[in-house]
């Protein structure tokens, strides 16, 4: 493959990614607007069936992230191989080859701490009307 090659693969990975922390951001919130609109209302079966699936599509939405995050090292190191060669590549490029900065930190951080705000608001709503009504 070529640098051009490469590159453009990498940015549909990237791309990709960004949609999948999109759609799982999207189905957070919308677990928090349930939450917070209905959780009054919702009977502690319907809170664990709604904790499991969002569990579960978290579990799914990370796995796919993490495949194509494993994807996009394995095409850094397939520049790194087209540098060694002698191809000079382009100074966009070089970049990819550069160590991440704060994302590898941070992006897990956001994803890991929105997880357990959402699963812990949805809690404390429910147990809150819990104790309202046996007060």
């Amino acid at each position: 493959m070529t640098e051009a090659d490469i590159t453009y693969q990498i940015s549909e990975i990237l791309n990709r990614v960004w949609d999948l922390q999109q759609w799982w951001a999207s189905v957070s919130f919308g677990v928090l607007v349930v939450a917070y609109l209905v959780g009054k209302q919702m009977s502690g079966i319907l809170v664990c069936i709604l904790l499991l699936l969002y569990t579960a599509y978290s579990v799914y939405m990370w796995d796919l992230m993490g495949v194509n995050v494993n994807v996009f090292y394995a095409y850094v190191g397939d520049l790194q191989k087209l540098s060694d060669s002698g191809v000079e590549l382009s100074a966009g490029t070089i970049e990819y080859l550069l160590h991440p900065k704060l994302g590898a930190i941070l992006a897990p951080l956001a994803l890991i701490g929105t997880f357990i705000s959402v699963v812990g608001y949805t809690l404390y709503a429910f147990f809150r009307r819990e104790n309202h009504e046996a007060a």
